[in-house]
């Protein structure tokens, strides 16, 4: 009985598109409509179910074709054991997801969450408990491999401009790093790391520096 419940409004890097999820009576899915048109918005995936299955952090790709969104699990606390208030039988996890703007049958990237997809829009970049992972958009065939083996509980992925590296936290007891990958090098670095709690990387406009808070 009650109205349709919006949410994760996102705006597209390019296209002049928006992406939100609507939970209309618990049938949660993602639409998409262009940003000062008259244009009617348009649902991209159709979950059928009232399963209780969240849908969150949706992604864009850079030239605005693509989404990436993560469904099901606890979007505030992604490691704890994902909800099924439906008590469905097979079980529920936390997956990572992606889909074309035109609709169709979305792909199953693999559990993961946080999604971010790069610059260049061939490689998607997500989190599986705390670690990183790669996955590439171009090669379906190809499997989900482990970026590196990190030490903290990494988080908030920021892909450089031109998309050779990627900046993210990593996550300590009581402090935390902010580390950059170098993709062509194969290098981990981490920017002045001490015992503050450093947060929120993000990168200059060139590629070469990546400042944090």
């Amino acid at each position: 009985m009650s109205a349709p419940f919006v949410s994760d409004l996102t705006a597209a890097p390019a296209g002049a598109r928006v992406a939100w999820v609507a939970n209309d009576k618990g049938r949660r899915n993602i639409w998409i409509a262009r940003s000062g048109s008259h244009e009617i918005a348009q649902q991209i995936t159709h979950y059928a179910e009232d399963d209780g299955q969240e849908i969150s952090g949706l992604a864009w790709s850079a030239d605005g074709a693509w989404l990436a969104y993560t469904r099901g699990g606890d979007a505030e606390w992604p490691e704890r054991t994902a909800p099924n208030p439906a008590l469905l039988t097979a079980g529920v996890k936390q997956e990572m997801w992606l889909i074309s703007i035109d609709g169709g049958a979305p792909r199953d990237i693999g559990e993961g969450y946080a999604g971010a997809i790069s610059p260049s829009g061939d490689i998607l970049a997500y989190l599986l408990h705390g670690q990183i992972w790669t996955a590439s958009l171009k090669d379906a065939s190809a499997k989900p491999q482990q970026l590196f083996q990190g030490r903290g509980e990494e988080q908030d992925l920021r892909w450089s401009p031109d998309g050779g590296s990627l900046a993210f936290v990593s996550a300590r007891d009581d402090h935390s790093f902010v580390g950059v990958y170098h993709f062509a090098t194969k290098v981990l670095e981490y920017l002045a790391p001490g015992t503050y709690t450093d947060g929120q990387p993000a990168w200059s406009p060139d590629s070469k520096r990546s400042e944090e808070r």
